[in-house]
């Protein structure tokens, strides 16, 4: 099990640093149009959002996550007003 989620995040490192040399020919302009479009799709599904993540910190719970980390995944409807993602 460990052997196959070390493999899994290799993988995801690797997308990563592929798309952030692809992300580095973008203009500025298109990268802002690419956050503004997804702060809107954001938006529009704030309340799905607030609902999985509300999933989350009952799975951290029961993983017994510190007070720490729960803060850092708990997502509020503020956050989302402040534009950061958390509370």
């Amino acid at each position: 099990m460990k052997e196959k989620f070390r493999t899994e995040v290799k993988e995801m490192a690797q997308k990563a640093k592929e798309a952030s040399h692809q992300l580095a020919q973008v203009s500025t302009e298109q990268k802002n149009k690419a956050l503004f479009e997804m702060a809107e799709e954001m938006e529009r599904r704030q309340d799905q959002l607030i609902a999985e993540n509300q999933r989350d910190l009952g799975l951290g719970e029961k993983a017994h996550l510190s007070p720490a980390m729960m803060d850092r995944l708990r997502v509020t409807l503020r956050s989302f007003r402040d534009g950061r993602g958390t509370s």
